[in-house]
């Protein structure tokens, strides 16, 4: 069978070559159920896997032009009314405002981590955990950084305000946006400021 050429493999896609790229950073929390881990057995590494795949998907979904149209299945007359703030279609509204060239590439990398805390849990018979989410874009040049960074961070909030990636694998219960941090170009120094949108569990 051919390839979807709206997926991404090996964690990829697009052209990730260039140099401009741009990481993206942020945190979220992914809770577990206890009796379904220790059942299958799944691992936190398991999960944040098929996480990973499922939003790298979600994100070409929405900021490539021909995925994004190819599936809707809208026309570009469509396309323009949800610009203007249709919403007919879904939570996926195509992002617009940035033009659409200006982002070539994606991928998954580096891989997300479990940071050692502890979020606050929905679910009883279940472990909420911390994970550092990280990705990189590849962008034509450098002069929409800011704003595909700031978009980036705002789609992958609604995705997982959405649930959308909740059942990436069966062990998941929820997975939630919980901080934003602000992005670096590679290879600049490692200093990050963190905007905390959810307290997280120290127990």
């Amino acid at each position: 069978p051919s390839l979807d050429p709206c997926k991404g493999y090996g964690g990829s896609f697009g052209n990730t070559g260039n140099g401009n790229d741009v990481e993206i950073q942020f945190m979220y929390g992914v809770e577990s159920s206890k009796t379904l881990m220790e059942s299958m057995p799944a691992s936190l590494s398991d999960q944040v896997k098929e996480i990973e795949q499922l939003l790298l998907d979600l994100l070409i979904e929405s900021f490539f032009h021909h995925c994004d149209l190819t599936s809707a299945g809208i026309s570009p007359r469509d396309l323009n009314i949800f610009a203007a703030g249709g919403d007919h279609v879904g939570h996926l509204l195509p992002v617009k405002a940035i033009n659409p060239s200006s982002i070539v590439g994606i991928k998954s990398s580096p891989v997300d981590l479990a940071n050692g805390n502890l979020c606050t849990r929905e679910y009883a018979d279940s472990e909420c955990k911390a994970v550092n989410g990280r990705l990189t874009v590849y962008l034509s040049d450098m002069e929409h950084a800011i704003d595909v960074t700031s978009r980036l961070i705002e789609k992958i909030k609604d995705i997982m305000d959405n649930n959308l990636l909740d059942d990436s694998h069966d062990a998941i219960l929820r997975v939630k946006f919980m901080t934003s941090i602000s992005a670096r170009t590679i290879p600049d120094d490692d200093y990050y400021e963190v905007e905390t949108l959810t307290t997280i569990e120290n127990r």
